[in-house]
């Protein structure tokens, strides 16, 4: 890749992340940004994960690094937009970074024609578009792992001395260990160092010692750090398994058929590129036989990483669009292989010529896609805060009548006011969902909640229609309707209405 499109590989993430301004998912923020802000300026609202040790501080501790920086600056006009803004800059470059490698990993498979098709559909994905340059943890595995597999891919097809050898075997293992460590699902990566030491020369003394440190080292800086972040020993790695999958308390937030990831989520993610995908799968399959070199094991184990993940996800009843995420750059990769496939064919079949200029176009119609759900699909909640942060003081409280978690908080508020929302946290932390107790009684509740003296109350439209009129009686008045969604659903309304007690 030659400088120019460096710079508009960056340039284009950057505009994706500044420009992306609707909401997608809860952890997004509740996950990192409000743990960061929490730590940094000792106000904020910690989920009950944080209380239980259920979750990696190494994570939001990248942003709590970021806004301590900012801090350090004092408060001045732009320090809220910083706030936001920061965050999201960052994941864009490790965004760009991501399609960086997927291309150089396409480059080592398939040649420099098939990596260039593969960039065309990292860039054109909607999905990667919608959700890599968020805060997700998902979005920083995705990083991880493309990383991973392209020193896998070095140490495969790479000539190094025993000293080099060792090195990138040492930072394989150490990726792998880190990635695993704040993804327990990230488990598959495992698959490639075992690939790499069988067919690695290095005697088997070296390879267990290396190893046996590496892992004792990483351990140690790992747990070590994490309980120091916590004031006490603290491993979530252990926590996450037991809570999660053991105890199955994921359920609690929906639930999708074994099935889901193959049948839904992919054909989601790929869409018009579903055909191409299948033919690079074909292709890499019937190439394989036999085994006779390096890429051929490269591509059996981009395969079998893609395979391993929906082995291991799919028994999960906790399903997500956003967990299959750090897969999708492969799938890239796998679908440029099948238009490159389809390519080769163009002389002999005048068809086949016009239908990979068809799906290549077809690609193309992802961009509209990109820019509703970027920019305009369930906006309402950020815009909101925006709102909020020009009206409210410090001495205001705010009542959030919304499902639990809806907006982000105090990192998008940035003012220590009082902000409430109704909480749900799963009964082995908290005995009673005030979400659920909420909506069987939406009037009485209501009236209950309005009597602690709130001066703002925030609902979407939905809820708006049932406790207009208690809210009138209570002396609020609406201020705000901003559009959120085209596509209401259950307790989410098309509009947020903010109300202000007035007198």
């Amino acid at each position: 890749m030659d400088l120019i499109l460096h710079i508009i590989l960056l340039s284009f993430r950057l505009s994706n992340a500044i420009l992306c301004k609707t909401s997608f998912d809860p952890d997004e923020y509740w996950q990192a940004l409000e743990v960061a802000h929490r730590r940094t300026y000792g106000y904020g609202y910690l989920t009950w994960e944080w209380h239980t040790q259920l979750r990696s501080y190494l994570f939001p501790y990248v942003f709590e690094c970021l806004y301590r920086v900012i801090s350090f600056f004092g408060e001045f006009e732009y320090s809220r937009l910083l706030l936001i803004l920061c965050p999201r800059l960052l994941m864009a470059v490790l965004a760009y970074m991501t399609d960086v490698y997927t291309f150089k990993i396409c480059h080592i498979l398939f040649g420099r024609m098939t990596a260039v098709i593969c960039l065309y559909l990292q860039i054109t994905s909607w999905f990667i578009f919608y959700a890599i340059t968020r805060t997700f943890i998902n979005s920083f595995e995705t990083f991880l792992v493309v990383i991973i597999f392209y020193l896998f891919c070095q140490l495969m097809v790479g000539n190094y001395s025993i000293r080099d050898t060792g090195l990138r075997l040492a930072m394989l293992l150490t990726l792998i260990g880190l990635v695993c460590y704040l993804r327990p699902t990230a488990v598959p990566c495992i698959s490639l160092y075992f690939i790499v030491l069988y067919f690695s020369s290095l005697s088997v003394s070296y390879k267990l010692i290396l190893s046996i440190v590496v892992t004792l080292i990483l351990s140690s800086i790992l747990i070590s750090t994490e309980s120091l972040l916590y004031g006490k020993l603290a491993i979530p790695f252990y926590n996450f398994l037991n809570v999660n999958v053991v105890s199955g308390i994921a359920s609690l937030y929906g639930t999708h058929s074994l099935h889901w990831y193959l049948t839904q989520c992919l054909p989601v993610f790929l869409i018009t590129n579903i055909p191409a995908f299948i033919i690079g799968i074909i292709f890499v399959i019937k190439g394989s036989h036999p085994v006779g070199n390096e890429h051929i094991i490269i591509k059996l184990a981009l395969l079998g990483l893609i395979l391993l993940n929906l082995v291991l996800l799919s028994p999960v009843p906790h399903k997500e669009f956003r967990f299959l995420l750090p897969m999708l750059p492969f799938c890239h990769i796998l679908t440029a292989k099948g238009i490159y496939v389809i390519d080769n064919n163009t002389r002999k079949h005048r068809l086949i010529s016009l239908f990979k200029k068809l799906l290549l176009f077809l690609s193309l119609l992802q961009i509209p896609m990109s820019f509703y759900f970027g920019f305009i699909h369930q906006r309402g909640v950020i815009r909101v805060m925006d709102y909020l942060y020009g009206h409210i003081s410090v001495e205001d409280q705010v009542l959030f009548l919304m499902p639990c978690h809806s907006t982000p908080l105090y990192s998008h508020i940035h003012k220590n006011a009082t902000l409430q929302f109704l909480e749900c946290s799963p009964p082995l932390y908290e005995p009673v969902d005030r979400a659920k107790l909420f909506y069987n009684n939406v009037n009485s509740q209501t009236d209950s909640l309005l009597s602690n003296g709130y001066s703002y109350v925030t609902c979407f439209s939905t809820l708006s229609e049932e406790i207009n009129g208690l809210l009138a009686k209570k002396g609020f008045q609406k201020k705000a309707e901003i559009f959120h969604t085209h596509l209401p659903e259950g307790r989410i309304g098309s509009y947020v209405h903010v109300y202000k007690k007035i007198g």
